[in-house]
């Protein structure tokens, strides 16, 4: 203390007039009753040690000399400070007969009070409280301060209160008698039985709840029930009896459980508000607090009270404000529940902002923080029960729709799981008739081409013979309807093989403009017969040479061809090869009838013509325009139409052909060359069980100088191989004993003379899959009946040169 403040307290201490003058400083309480009840803050006046050296005596005379502060507001709120504070009143009491009358000072967290009762100057009794002060030692075992003061005969009476405290220094005074100390007690048990019957009451709700449900939801509400009674009882003072000597723990408890509060209620508000799923940042953002407050739950056991009491009310408003404003955000989200929770956690707010800044001295009435307090906290619980109720049933709601939903799935799931082996079953039933009309088809080509290899092979070889020009003409007129006949039939087998997606393309080195020439030469004699003309053009630098399926564009153009010169009795046609971009586009453009608009559009369906008349008129399926296109489609392109009725139709092919390369001067030889070598002299063995098939070959091998030996199945042929060496092996599929796929495997795989002779199969087998059938068995190439004469003597030479070349 400064040496000039020392000298002005014992000046006070010896003058004793002085004395009487600085007494009347303090505006005295009468006392005149026995019943009777005060706030004396109003009538305090106060001093601040700030570095704790006042002794009673010094202080007391300071307060003689003026130097005390008046209080002006109704409460003695000063915030967090590090010194000691003196508060000082006089009481005149005008009563005859002596008695004990109460201070009471109703904030619990007090660590160390002192009061000293001074009479005429003299001290005349000291008493000593504070919250480290053990429960069990203290004079009334009450959840406040509690000092008796007794009063002996009619006098002005100075009370001097030293008060040193970590926490808040909130130092509410009330001076009463026995019989008013009485009735505020009884007013202050029924609003504390209220408010922690309410706390009991939700708690043992929610605990049946959560023991019929089982919902974690609840446990959590639970805890923050407990938590944030033991957070007020604290407060109130209400704890002290269970730990009556832990002292250090009654200063700590109210910090703890205000942040086991906060604990639970971030935890309770992101499992209710289901921010996880709902708004992921917002959850982030509570779990991080969360885990701050968790930590300052174990933190407060260990560091300073000083510390805890400082960062306490900040800390516990910015986890209510943030829980308060996502709750906000979250009803704005549609999501109705929310709003219990923004009308509890307002009450809290409200009351949890007036114990803060009451502590922070911001609000001076802070005798009223802890009913504001108690009363949001009541509210802030209620609500939460109300709204975890609503939000069970919100859930069951969901619940009952997602089941139904899921019900619904199921049924769906159901009904499409019955449709997919419905569809599997129509699918295995399709597949069934598919591989039944593909069997059918094969059998039926198989059959048919079987009477036509004699019907055709017969015909070509009477042809050869001396005919009258009658016979001529008739034996001409029988090969033409087999030929029309063998072209029906492979019509057939191409659309199925197309509609099933099985036709394959191939890609060879082919010259374009010779094709068109071959074309021309193959169609003189219509031409001639109907005194038509064939022009053609070919743009100029267009390279020759294309890579694509020769075979393809051969049969799309010999039925443009074929159509232009059937529709077309005077004038003739034209055919013209451009460029279009990167395409190729090969118009025929004749001068027949020319079909209707509204038919243009449907000549390119199955079995159809421009009209009905016109099948009776020129003859013909309707399969031929039908197989063009897909086969264009097949190759990149497509075929366009245009036609005027009486003056003529183009048909516009547009395909996507590659640049070829001209061949180094080799003959490729295909099924529509020409080979003009001998084959004289070649020994050949011909498997085919069919006898007029047999003939046919006979007489055909025999006309070109062939060899030929005949067996009739499997098991013959196998015997000749090793008895006789051959040039090459003519192999029929269908056979008894022993088909064609078994004796090429044995002749191939045995040690015998013809092990590695070439077999090629001479079948009417000719739908898709059984060329590749027939290689796959071990056989070397393929021949399709009926048999023709170039044909059969182009495979001939094909292998002669083959061996020669080997």
């Amino acid at each position: 203390m400064p040496l000039f403040l020392r000298l002005f307290v014992c000046l006070m201490l010896l003058g004793s007039p002085f004395r009487l003058a600085f007494a009347e400083v303090l505006p005295p309480i009468d006392i005149i009753d026995n019943h009777f009840i005060t706030s004396i803050s109003k009538q305090a006046s106060y001093y601040y040690d700030e570095d704790k050296s006042l002794s009673p005596e010094q202080a007391h005379a300071l307060l003689l000399g003026g130097q005390f502060t008046q209080q002006e507001s109704s409460s003695m709120q000063f915030g967090y400070k590090s010194g000691t504070y003196w508060v000082a009143f006089a009481v005149d009491y005008q009563r005859a007969d002596p008695s004990k009358l109460f201070l009471e000072i109703r904030y619990p967290p007090l660590d160390h009070i002192d009061v000293s009762i001074y009479q005429k100057g003299n001290n005349i009794a000291n008493l000593k409280g504070g919250d480290r002060l053990p429960y069990s030692s203290r004079e009334f075992k009450t959840r406040f301060h509690l000092f008796p003061i007794e009063f002996q005969v009619p006098d002005n009476y100075t009370i001097l209160i030293r008060i040193n405290t970590e926490s808040s220094y909130s130092i509410p005074l009330r001076l009463s008698s026995d019989s008013g100390y009485i009735n505020t007690q009884n007013i202050d048990q029924a609003a504390l039985g209220i408010f922690y019957g309410i706390c009991f009451g939700l708690f043992c709700y929610n605990l049946f709840l959560y023991m019929a449900v089982r919902e974690r939801i609840y446990l959590i509400y639970i805890g923050y029930v407990l938590a944030h009674a033991s957070f007020n009882a604290s407060l109130d003072g209400l704890l002290y009896q269970f730990w009556p000597e832990a002292v250090v723990w009654e200063s700590r408890a109210v910090y703890i459980t205000a942040w086991s509060t906060g604990f639970f209620l971030l935890l309770f508000t992101r499992q209710f508000l289901q921010l996880k799923e709902s708004m992921p940042i917002a959850n982030k953002i509570s779990l991080l607090v969360q885990y701050i407050f968790l930590a300052g739950v174990i933190a407060f056991n260990f560091i300073p009270i000083a510390i805890a009491a400082r960062i306490n009310p900040p800390m516990v408003m910015v986890g209510v404000v943030i829980m308060f404003v996502f709750t906000v955000m979250r009803y704005f989200q549609g999501y109705k529940p929310a709003g219990y929770f923004i009308i509890g956690m307002g009450s809290f707010l409200i009351g949890a902002a007036s114990v803060a800044t009451g502590s922070l001295n911001v609000f001076s009435q802070y005798d009223l923080s802890p009913i504001l307090l108690k009363c949001g906290a009541a509210m802030e619980m209620f609500c939460f029960s109300i709204g975890l109720g609503h939000r069970i049933n919100t859930l069951k709601s969901q619940q009952a729709v997602a089941q139904h939903e899921a019900e619904l799935a199921k049924a769906e799931s159901l009904a499409r799981k019955r449709y997919a082996q419905e569809m599997e079953h129509v699918n295995q039933q399709l597949e069934i008739a598919m591989q039944a009309r593909s069997d059918f088809l094969a059998n039926m080509s198989h059959e048919i081409r079987t009477p036509m290899n004699g019907v055709l092979g017969m015909l070509e070889l009477v042809g050869d013979t001396k005919l009258t020009k009658e016979q001529a003409n008739y034996i001409n007129v029988a090969s033409r309807s087999g030929t029309t006949l063998l072209a029906l039939i492979n019509d057939i087998l191409d659309l199925s093989k197309i509609e099933a997606g099985k036709l394959e393309l191939e890609k060879i080195d082919f010259n374009l403009q010779q094709v068109i020439t071959d074309l021309r030469n193959l169609f003189n004699v219509q031409l001639d017969d109907k005194n038509l003309s064939f022009d053609y053009e070919y743009q100029e630098g267009l390279a020759p040479w294309v890579k694509g399926d020769r075979t393809r564009v051969w049969q799309i153009l010999t039925n443009l061809i074929g159509n232009a010169i059937k529709f077309t009795n005077k004038g003739g046609l034209t055919v013209k090869i451009y460029s279009d971009k990167e395409r190729y586009c090969i118009s025929v453009t004749d001068t027949g009838v020319g079909i209707p608009e509204e038919a243009q559009a449907k000549i390119f369906e199955s079995f159809t013509q421009a009209d009905s008349s016109t099948t009776r008129k020129f003859g013909g399926t309707g399969l031929g325009l039908t197989i063009s296109k897909r086969l264009a489609n097949l190759m990149g392109g497509d075929i366009e139409v245009a036609s005027t009725p009486g003056v003529g139709t183009t048909f516009t092919v547009i395909l996507s052909l590659e640049k070829g390369i001209k061949p180094e001067s080799k003959q490729t030889i295909t099924d529509e060359g020409i080979v003009l070598e001998s084959c004289y002299g070649l020994n050949v063995l011909l498997a085919e069980d069919n006898i007029v098939n047999q003939q046919v070959a006979n007489g055909i091998f025999k006309k070109l100088g062939v060899n030929v030996d005949i067996v009739s199945d499997g098991v013959e042929a196998i015997t000749k191989c090793d008895e006789k060496a051959y040039d090459l092996i003519f192999m029929d599929i269908q056979m008894p004993n022993l088909d064609g796929y078994g004796a090429t495997d044995q002749i191939k795989s045995t040690n015998n003379k013809n092990s590695g002779t070439p077999i090629i199969a001479m079948t009417a087998n000719a739908m898709q899959g059984d060329k590749e059938k027939c290689l796959a068995a071990g056989m070397d190439d393929y021949l399709t009946k009926p048999i023709q004469k170039e044909r059969l003597r182009n495979m001939l030479l094909k292998w002669k040169k083959m061996k020669i070349a080997v």
